[in-house]
């Protein structure tokens, strides 16, 4: 067994610890994701705010069940200013996106949290 767990299931992610030489195993976070961005969003917080929160929660959502190794949590979101964009739901909104994206300057807050035993750390 491993002695850290990768709240995800991203390939991009499982890959960057695969090749910094880190043993881990992954598993999909146990977070309603986009019920917490809504929020979020609503709350008026910002992308960098927005990242955070969704690392926190991906890595306490494994960490509460019980587990003794550390948990991995990270998440990042693409911003225009103060506006984040979700991954787009079709060819026609992946089109628009990077249309936007190209026009200007956006950024890509991301965060990572370390949780054990029901607690970041």
């Amino acid at each position: 067994m491993s002695a850290l767990i990768l709240a995800s299931t991203s390939a991009s992610r499982s890959r960057m610890l695969q090749a910094a030489g880190i043993a881990f195993t992954a598993s999909s976070p146990a977070c309603d994701e986009e019920s917490l961005k809504s929020e979020l969003r609503l709350q008026g917080a910002a992308p960098c705010e927005i990242a955070r929160a969704l690392a926190h929660a991906k890595a306490l959502s494994l960490s509460r069940q019980g587990t003794a190794e550390i948990v991995l949590g990270a998440d990042q979101t693409l911003a225009i200013g103060s506006q984040t964009l979700d991954k787009p739901g079709s060819l026609s909104e992946a089109r628009q996106q990077l249309q936007r994206l190209r026009a200007g300057t956006h950024s890509l807050p991301t965060a990572a949290a370390l949780a054990r035993g029901g607690q970041v750390g």
